[in-house]
């Protein structure tokens, strides 16, 4: 099982997200009350999920909304909240 470190903060706002599945590797997350909508995919070669969200993309960590996807779909996943 791979383990996933994620800081209090981001594990509490991913919360509030809602994920759907769009294709294998692929989902959409929204937040705001559905008003923001960002993309999640997942790089099988790489085992690595990446995120549109700004704040994936600046702080390169990963985001509330890559955390909502692995709750839901990824059960092979465990959670190391810090």
């Amino acid at each position: 099982m791979t383990e996933l470190i994620v800081d209090k903060s981001r594990n509490f706002k991913a919360q509030s997200v809602f994920s759907k599945r769009l294709h294998l590797n692929e989902w959409r997350s929204e937040s705001a009350g559905g008003q923001e909508f960002h993309t999640v995919m997942f790089n099988p070669a790489l085992q690595q999920f990446t995120c549109d969200c700004a704040d994936y993309n600046y702080r390169g960590k990963v985001c509330k909304h890559i955390i909502s996807v692995i709750r839901k779909y990824a059960k092979n996943i465990n959670l190391k909240i810090i």
